[in-house]
């Protein structure tokens, strides 16, 4: 409850689109595009419904022809596309199955034995990168306009409702039509031709993307970008370091010459200076191999001539070691300026010098981000396009294969089961927003390094930190962390409870302590009190009692003296109840003398009131 609302049909798009980028391997299929893009200034991307299921196919940008204007920079947006799909004869019957004849297939199995059963499938492209015993297949989409009419009729309760017909309704007056307004809307047709003379699939687009509140908006099935095109031709980065590779070939070309021509230092003899027992093949053999040159100083040539071994020896460099390292110079400033062209640093080659400043690194790599930024966000809007049109595909087409539950094998091998629900997916309308991916890669690795920290100050266990680690997503990364802080918080949270419950039992223990010895202390006080106070009575009693050791007051026998030795107090308090009972005894006769003249009076009024009553008889 504490994340963030999410409606139901949210929730079940989301998990649609993650069993889709399992299914389809979206990531490698984008990488694949985004080297198309690199190299010829388009990435594109077919979207729809092979065998019964929705997938993306990236298309080579060598088989594609599209609309062409300066201002759509998306290949969905033009007017038309063709597409060559070069195919085997089983992948066409396959595929076209239900619109081909017997004979088309026929003629289609034969074209491995007999490619001339077909006319030539010539293609757009080099047919060195074609299988020659392929068929060509072009796949042809443009965009008309179909007739659609808005139809105001009373239901059963004489209600006005209105909904869509098409071009062949006719008003009906008996059954409750009012009227019907015409009106255009775009819409994409398609077609395939087989070879050059075999058509399939002559139709309407089947499950286009049609928003509700903007029925004007009609898209290819082919999704794409094209790169650099305002005003002029198609421009790829590629394109831009194009001009370099040509000078750096020629340079490198030119070095392999001067290598090859290089001989280092060459001896220079004189061949005088040979002995005559050795030929000049076995001399230079010697000189080769080991590195000795003989002479013979006794030859005819060098009689009374210097003798001396430098003077018959010398060496001269034909090497051409300084002018390959200009050339391998000029080869490392034309690269510098290749990567210049794109905006690719030696900063973001990762190729730093060691007296370069962390500073400049760092602006240098700012810098060139930006120079490449708006290449990563064209390939994001156009991911974020193809991610929406799978999905809107997806609704139509599972709706029609009354498929229930989807199933994928996750990373760690566990199995995702997926309900669909038609319901919401027909009645709901998707939105896809694309992050910065640069700017999710900087908060990753703060993440990690905060997880780490994290760990170390005990906010996150060891297997919070693995789940953050393996997660791609962000806004999961966020929630596991919260998720973990909050259940440390929690913990730290108890063990201060549990802690300041035994701080509070160990003062109340020491409390009680304290208490007992209070306690301890008061009833010695007392007691010492009693004992006090018991002396003085037994010594006020003897005293108050007199010296005569035989008065036995309360008649028990036993003297007063020796009891008040004996029982002290209790003598003391014996002896005053004694007293008490006398008391006692004295007021009852009182009471009962007064009850009997009372009696008497009683008595006495009652005969005076018969004597009375007699006269008077």
């Amino acid at each position: 409850m504490t994340r963030q609302h999410q409606d139901p049909a949210e929730m079940l798009g989301n998990q649609l689109m993650t069993y889709l980028i399992q299914q389809e391997k979206i990531q490698d299929k984008f990488n694949l595009g985004w080297k198309h893009f690199n190299l010829s200034g388009l990435e594109c991307y077919q979207v729809g419904a092979f065998n019964g299921k929705p997938g993306v196919r990236v298309v080579n940008s060598l088989r594609l022809e599209h609309d062409l204007s300066a201002d759509l920079q998306f290949v969905e947006d033009g007017e038309w596309v063709t597409c060559d799909i070069p195919m085997t004869p089983t992948q066409v019957i396959a595929a076209f199955h239900e619109e081909l004849t017997e004979d088309e297939m026929d003629r289609i199995l034969d074209y491995n034995n007999n490619p001339a059963s077909l006319l030539d499938a010539n293609f757009t492209f080099d047919n060195r990168f074609v299988n020659v015993n392929s068929i060509n297949v072009k796949h042809v989409q443009w965009k008309s306009l179909s007739k659609v009419g808005f139809l105001t009729y009373l239901d059963a309760n004489q209600q006005e409702q209105m909904m869509i017909v098409d071009e062949n309704y006719k008003v009906n007056k008996a059954e409750g039509d009012i009227k019907i307004e015409w009106d255009w809307f775009p819409e994409t047709q398609e077609t395939f031709k087989i070879a050059n003379d075999i058509y399939c699939y002559c139709r309407p687009v089947p499950g286009q993307n049609k928003d509700i509140d903007n029925l004007f908006e009609c898209k290819l099935s082919y999704y794409g970008a094209v790169c650099d095109n305002l005003n002029s031709a198609i421009t790829s980065p590629m394109d831009r370091m194009k001009s370099y590779q040509y000078y750096f070939n020629i340079i490198m070309y030119r070095l392999e010459l001067l290598l090859a021509g290089d001989s280092g230092k060459n001896l220079i003899a004189n061949i005088k200076a040979i002995p005559n027992s050795m030929n000049i093949e076995k001399w230079m053999y010697y000189l080769k191999a080991n590195k000795i040159a003989f002479f013979d100083s006794t030859a005819e040539g060098l009689r009374g001539g210097n003798l001396d071994a430098r003077s018959m020896f010398t060496d001269v460099d034909l090497s051409l070691v300084n002018t390959i390292d200009k050339y391998i110079q000029l080869a490392d400033y034309i690269d510098t300026r290749c990567g210049l062209s794109v905006g690719v640093t030696k900063a973001m080659e990762a190729q730093i010098a060691a007296n370069e400043a962390v500073t400049n690194t760092k602006q240098n790599i700012t810098q060139s981000s930006y120079i490449l930024k708006p290449y990563f966000e064209l390939h994001n809007q156009c991911k974020r396009n193809v991610m929406a049109a799978l999905l809107e595909k997806a609704k139509t087409t599972y709706k029609g294969s009354n498929k229930k539950v989807l199933s994928y094998v996750l990373d760690d091998m566990s199995l995702a089961m997926l309900n669909l629900d038609y319901g919401l997916l027909e009645n709901s309308v998707y939105g896809l927003f694309v992050a910065n991916s640069g700017k999710l890669d900087d908060v990753k690795q703060a993440i990690n390094s905060l997880v780490q920290n994290a760990m170390q100050n005990q906010q996150a266990d060891m297997l919070d930190v693995i789940r953050i680690l393996k997660t791609d997503d962000i806004n999961e990364a966020e929630e596991i962390l919260e998720i973990s802080r909050q259940r440390m918080q929690e913990q730290q949270q108890d063990a201060e409870q549990q802690k300041m419950q035994q701080q509070q039992n160990e003062a109340s223990a020491q409390q009680q302590q304290v208490e007992a010895g209070w306690e301890h202390e008061k009833e010695m006080v007392i007691l010492k009190e009693s004992e006090r106070r018991k002396t003085e009575i037994q010594k006020q009693a003897m005293l108050s009692m007199g010296f005569d050791p035989n008065k036995d007051e309360d008649d028990d026998g036993i003297p007063d003296v020796l009891e008040v030795a004996k029982f002290g107090v209790d003598a003391d308090i014996k002896k005053k109840n004694l007293q008490l009972q006398h008391d006692k005894l004295d007021h009852q006769k009182t009471v009962d003398a007064n009850k009997q003249e009372t009696d008497k009076q009683k008595l006495k009024l009652e005969q005076q009131k018969i004597n009375k009553m007699g006269k008077t008889k």
